[in-house]
């Protein structure tokens, strides 16, 4: 069994002009950092109203936790999680590549254009699979709308998948 505390741990004492010490603090310099980056996330852009006070971690010694921006809650708990991820994962280790510089060719890798490339395979496997979970109903209509099939009613919703993707890779090789 373990024993209860008789004293209380001494608190710290931080420097007023270099930390933020309280939840007032908090809310001030969000709002500054938020008036500064015109009412918008720091990283999506989008419009928000409050927003959290985001801060760096694990740069080393004396860098963590400095103040960065504001961000909308769902991002700021996405890089955390990330980062994580990423930690995790041991890819600095492994690569020799920060986190931001990851992030960073992550975005550039993502945004090269593969217009020209062929196509993978596993993209008609789970576009089928989204297909499959539509009922009777929707295939028949969208068949109709996207490929101006008619089919009758009485077919199977299997057959209807398989008319489906079939139609649907012809118009993506037609496009290609």
């Amino acid at each position: 069994m373990r024993r209860k505390r008789k004293t209380r741990s001494k608190t710290i004492t931080l420097h007023k002009d270099i930390w933020l010490r309280n939840s007032e603090d908090i809310k001030h310099v969000r709002k500054v950092k938020l008036k500064k980056q015109g009412g918008k996330c720091a990283v999506s852009g989008a419009k928000i109203t409050t927003g959290v006070l985001d801060h760096t971690h694990k740069n080393g010694i004396g860098e963590d936790g400095r103040l960065r921006g504001v961000l909308a809650s769902e991002i700021n708990m996405l890089e955390g999680r990330f980062l994580k991820l990423f930690q995790r994962s041991k890819i600095e280790d492994k690569y020799g590549i920060s986190f931001e510089d990851f992030l960073i060719s992550l975005g550039n890798y993502l945004k090269m254009d593969n217009t020209m490339e062929l196509f993978h395979f596993k993209y008609m496997d789970d576009f089928r699979k989204e297909v499959k979970r539509w009922n009777k109903t929707e295939l028949l209509a969208r068949l109709k709308s996207d490929f101006n099939i008619v089919m009758d009613q009485k077919t199977l919703a299997s057959e209807l998948v398989q008319v489906y993707i079939q139609h649907w890779v012809y118009e993506v090789e037609k496009n290609f």
